[in-house]
């Protein structure tokens, strides 16, 4: 057996030949995965002029000391000139100019772009004819080519009408942030007939909610967008005294600036403290309301009470309180006006509970719903909200019409009224029937009277 470590001369050239015929077989092999678009033509003044490397005696004697390397040559080596002549002649191919077969800019022809020409495409754009008619649709309409660039006509059209409207409203989002809506009510005269329309502005964030930090925002805005403060003919805002206040309010530093921008406070929230108000002072009002609040929480704190609601009530489920819009508690309190009977069957069958805290809940809860003074207060508070909520929608209506809100809120003050008189009545007739279906002592908790012992000094 030889001891040569390394292989011969001979051998070494043999798998140089090897791999260069290996190489020769493998030329054009990718042309098959590649399509070419376009031929650039070759001019004779334009050739290029391919010089051969000189072949030098691959050195057999000092085998071990300059191994060839095969890959090496398979590049750049004298038996593959062909390879060379290739790769030098790529860099002249970049200052020949481009023809193309087809129109890159069609859209139609985008899919088969090569890099370069989704290169070019994308430094020089698209290129937009402009004077073109477009032909009709169905509905007479076509598109323009003055729609290539065009901004929202929503300034444009309060700049035409000359005066408008404000109206402001700020609430909280998700991220604790206040944030502050614009709004901007002008009579549209484009259509060519009169129509009082609202444009949206936007959203803007506000970090000081006093009255002179939103009176400084609503002046930056309205300087953005081109639109002059002294031609603002009114204001809405809610009822809050940081936008309504007579000496710092947002109001009165706008009337400071053009006293023609009368303000006029939002009816719908004015009657949304008003029912705020009505709750917090009433007793058992804030007592009710908390109970109802408690058994959302207690069912949506578990998948598995939550099943068992369902299970029990299929149609509307219980839903949480709402602390902006009072007249929507009605839909609140109907899943439990109309369903007491299931809800409280539903809290029975969740009685076995691990927690200390949720079996104590849940006997509070079941006991609660079993009285006649709950019941009471919870068809009291349906006919309550349920009037008040009709005349709060009709308000926020797209189509309102002044005389007959104006008919609706003196039609529920006729209704409180009439309430006040003979609504106690009916109210409780209607829970001692709730009482037997439920199977509930329909009556007041009746409290032991207090007598007092008579001390032996005291005269009778």
């Amino acid at each position: 057996m030889s001891s040569r470590k390394y292989p011969s001369g001979s051998e070494k050239r043999k798998r140089k030949k090897q791999g260069d015929e290996f190489i020769q077989t493998q030329r054009g092999a990718l042309d098959k995965f590649l399509k070419s678009n376009f031929t650039a033509p070759r001019n004779s003044n334009n050739e290029l002029a391919i010089v051969p490397m000189e072949e030098e005696e691959p050195n057999v004697g000092n085998s071990e000391e300059d191994e060839p390397n095969i890959e090496e040559n398979n590049v750049s080596g004298p038996q593959n000139p062909t390879a060379t002549s290739d790769a030098n002649a790529q860099p002249a191919t970049v200052d020949e100019p481009s023809f193309y077969t087809h129109d890159i800019f069609y859209p139609r022809h985008w899919d088969n772009f090569d890099n370069k020409e989704r290169d070019i495409l994308v430094e020089k754009g698209p290129i937009r004819e402009e004077g073109l008619e477009f032909p009709l649709d169905d509905a007479s309409r076509h598109f323009s080519y003055v729609h290539y660039h065009r901004k929202l006509s929503n300034g444009e059209v309060v700049k035409e009408a000359k005066y408008f409207s404000i109206i402001l409203d700020c609430t909280p989002d998700v991220s604790h942030q206040e944030q502050m809506t614009l709004l901007v009510r002008c009579v549209n005269l484009s259509y060519g007939k009169i129509n009082i329309e609202e444009y949206f502005l936007g959203f803007l964030k506000v970090d000081d909610t006093f009255g002179l930090g939103i009176f400084n925002i609503l002046i930056d805005v309205m300087e953005s967008f081109g639109l002059n403060v002294n031609d603002i003919r009114g204001q809405g805002y809610d009822s809050g005294s940081n936008m309504k206040g007579k000496h710092q309010g947002v109001q009165k530093r706008l009337l400071d600036i053009n006293p023609r921008a009368l303000y006029m406070p939002c009816a719908c929230h004015s009657l949304n403290l008003t029912l705020c108000d009505m709750e917090k002072s009433c007793g058992k009002a804030i007592t009710f309301f908390g109970i109802v609040q408690r058994i959302y929480v207690l069912f949506s704190g578990s998948t598995k009470r939550w099943n068992v609601l369902l299970k029990h009530v299929p149609s509307s489920t219980v839903k949480p309180l709402s602390n902006t819009r009072w007249e929507s508690r009605i839909k609140r309190v109907i899943a439990i006006r109309y369903q007491a009977p299931e809800i409280r069957s539903a809290l029975y069958e969740i009685r076995h509970a691990k927690e200390p805290k949720d079996i104590s809940d849940e006997k509070g809860l079941f006991d609660v719903l079993g009285s006649f003074e709950f019941l009471l207060s919870m068809v009291i508070s349906h006919d309550i909200l349920f009037s008040v909520n009709k005349v709060s929608k009709k308000l926020q209506a797209p189509t309102m019409c002044i005389d007959s809100t104006l008919d609706l809120i003196q039609g529920m003050m006729e209704y409180f009224e009439k309430y006040r008189n003979e609504g106690f009545s009916v109210c409780l007739n209607i829970a001692k029937d709730i009482a037997n279906d439920m199977g509930v002592n329909a009556s007041f908790p009746v409290k032991r009277k207090v007598v007092r012992k008579k001390r032996f000094d005291e005269s009778s």
